[in-house]
């Protein structure tokens, strides 16, 4: 035999090792399992109601029934999740901080002279479902970027940090590390 009949074998040969060698760099969808330690933070924009009177602005208040959240909310969570991939479901508890991003004071208005919501903290818990691909996180039906970090060799991520805006407007982003 000579090199030009052995050459179509090894062509094919090649190509079908290349194509293998390119299958297992494929990446694979890491797997959310177990528990993370996680932080939250969500921020919906407020709505500014502001009158004009002989072409100068006055402020007339926060307005309610925005677009963006109305008030606005701005929230803080720290706490663990516990993800269950054979059942698509998750489960936490964390520690919420919650309220509007700025309040209103006013020298004619409430009972306390603020409109909005001070800042409370409140613990918070539930579950929900989850699904998830390389590069998105679906919490409760709702899509959100997703960069994941190390990978053990089970394919269990260790870390995932999610960003998006949701059906409201508002913004959110997670950080989670398995613990």
């Amino acid at each position: 035999m000579n090199w030009k009949s052995f050459a179509p074998a090894f062509v094919g040969a090649s190509l079908i090792a290349a194509g293998a060698a390119a299958a297992t760099l494929t990446t694979a969808v890491p797997t959310l399992s177990g528990s993370y330690a996680y932080s939250h933070s969500s921020f919906c924009q407020p709505t500014i109601l502001v009158n004009y009177t002989n072409g100068s602005p006055s402020l007339i208040n926060l307005n309610g029934g925005g677009n963006y959240g109305g008030w606005g909310d701005i929230r803080f969570e720290g706490g663990t999740v516990t993800f269950n991939p054979s059942k698509s479901t998750l489960t936490y508890s964390s520690t919420d901080i919650e309220g509007s991003p700025m309040l209103l004071q006013s020298s004619g208005g409430g009972p306390d002279n603020l409109e909005g919501t001070q800042l409370a903290q409140a613990p918070n818990s539930g579950k929900s479902t989850f699904s998830n691909t390389s590069t998105t996180v679906t919490l409760s039906g709702q899509s959100y970027n997703a960069a994941y970090g190390a990978v053990t060799g089970s394919g269990i991520a260790e870390y995932v940090s999610l960003i998006g805006i949701d059906s409201k407007g508002c913004a959110n982003q997670w950080t989670m590390s398995r613990v």
